[in-house]
């Protein structure tokens, strides 16, 4: 981690919509001034297997979606970004 790291935002990564802060992070890089604007935790193996787990059978509190709703919420994803960054509030 850098030293201008120290006052970047630091954000967790979601595990079947809990945080999870891990002490391995990805530093985000601002692309006009080169430095770091934010923290990102990054996924270990088994954290992986427990998001690819949750996503094929869900959980207790998540029931299993089917592959038309997965693609129904990366399709409105994809639409906001390539619209701008503004509609990625809806």
């Amino acid at each position: 981690m850098t030293d201008s790291a120290t006052n970047a935002l630091e954000l967790p990564l979601y595990i079947v919509g809990e945080p999870v802060n891990t002490d391995d992070k990805l530093e985000v890089i601002y692309p006009y001034t080169g430095e770091v604007s934010g923290l990102v935790s990054q996924i270990n193996w088994s954290q992986a297997q427990t998001a690819i787990e949750a996503a094929l059978h869900g959980t207790s509190s998540t029931p299993a979606m089917t592959r038309y709703q997965r693609h129904e919420i990366l399709l409105k994803a994809r639409n906001c970004l390539a619209s701008g960054p503004m509609n990625l509030r809806t």
